[in-house]
């Protein structure tokens, strides 16, 4: 949600209110950021990811990226079709 509506997540918010690691926990999820980095799209600060101006356009792919649903949904998705 900080990424859709402030345009910025900042890892301690989260880590303190989750008591997690950010690096830890969303390893690959901030893996996954890679592509959307090199686009333009988002920018990594110490502590912190911020939407681009470019990359508010796109907001909702890059905050898709960190829906938990949206994996199991992907996962099942590639099971289903081994089966």
């Amino acid at each position: 949600m900080a990424l859709m509506c402030q345009g910025r997540l900042d890892f301690e918010s989260i880590e303190l209110a989750h008591l997690i690691r950010m690096g830890d926990y969303f390893a690959s999820e901030l893996e996954a950021l890679a592509p959307l980095e090199a686009s333009g799209l988002v920018a990594r600060e110490p502590g912190a990811i911020v939407v681009t101006p470019l990359g508010g356009y796109f907001v909702r792919r890059i905050a898709m990226v960190f829906d938990r649903h949206l994996r199991t949904e992907r996962a099942h998705e590639q099971f289903a079709r081994l089966i």
